[in-house]
């Protein structure tokens, strides 16, 4: 059974199945004035495939709350869309956004520059930052 809490503080209803088409029209959810501060206080809460993401991309939080940061001032909005941990639930509404960095890249020897892509939502209680993924556009380098 599919536990359809949501635990972002968009009010929205989420999909009634993990396979439903989970596109939130209309724009970006949250403002710049509610996610920049909390990615100034480090309050990410990174859900499991994001650790997994941080890991692998060998991301600290401190990156990527500077990444996100970018990403929102330089307005590099993509979509929202309902995302999903496992097909069990919670859902979080989530905005997408990308910027690019410069890396060092293991897999490669070398700096390459590469577009990484996020989405978060912010929690209920409007206290953190829930960080959904984190992968560069190319997961080869």
């Amino acid at each position: 059974m599919i536990n359809n809490q949501n635990v972002s503080k968009y009010n929205g209803k989420p999909p009634v199945s993990s396979n439903a088409d989970g596109i939130i029209y209309g724009g970006s959810l949250y403002a710049a004035d509610e996610i920049l501060p909390l990615c100034k206080e480090h309050s990410l809460f990174l859900w499991p495939n994001a650790a997994l993401d941080a890991r692998k991309w060998n991301l600290q939080p401190a990156e990527l709350c500077s990444l996100i940061i970018k990403a929102v001032n330089e307005g590099n909005y993509l979509n929202s869309q309902w995302c999903i941990p496992s097909p069990k639930g919670p859902w979080a509404a989530c905005d997408g956004y990308s910027v690019y960095t410069t890396r060092y890249m293991i897999t490669k020897q070398a700096v390459v520059e590469t577009q990484i892509y996020f989405k978060f939502a912010i929690n209920k209680k409007g206290t953190g930052l829930l960080v959904i993924s984190n992968h560069p556009e190319d997961e080869s380098i």
